[in-house]
């Protein structure tokens, strides 16, 4: 998926441009504390530009269909001299 969105920008007037790329990776298997899953790696950029927001983010997700659940999480981004990377992993579940 390619895209682009706008909205307003929460640090004063005017309009916050984002551009987006996402692509499913592909198949492979994942070890987290829950378990090990076989996955969808979905990766996406974007990048945004407007009034205090000027910069990028990356986030890559590991997806299980039959858990219906992301399985781990990279967020990372880059606004100016903010920058920084989040990960979580599933620890648990319960398919009820």
């Amino acid at each position: 998926y390619s895209g682009s969105l706008l909205y307003p920008s929460p640090f004063g007037t005017g309009a916050i441009s984002m551009s987006i790329n996402s692509k499913v990776v592909g198949w492979e298997e994942v070890t987290v504390p829950a378990g090990k899953f076989k996955v969808l790696r979905i990766e996406t950029e974007a990048r945004s530009a407007g009034p205090g927001v000027n910069g990028q983010r990356s986030v890559k997700l590991w997806y299980v269909p039959e858990v219906g659940q992301y399985v781990r999480g990279e967020f990372g981004m880059t606004y100016g001299p903010v920058a920084g990377l989040s990960v979580y992993e599933l620890t648990a579940y319960d398919l009820k």
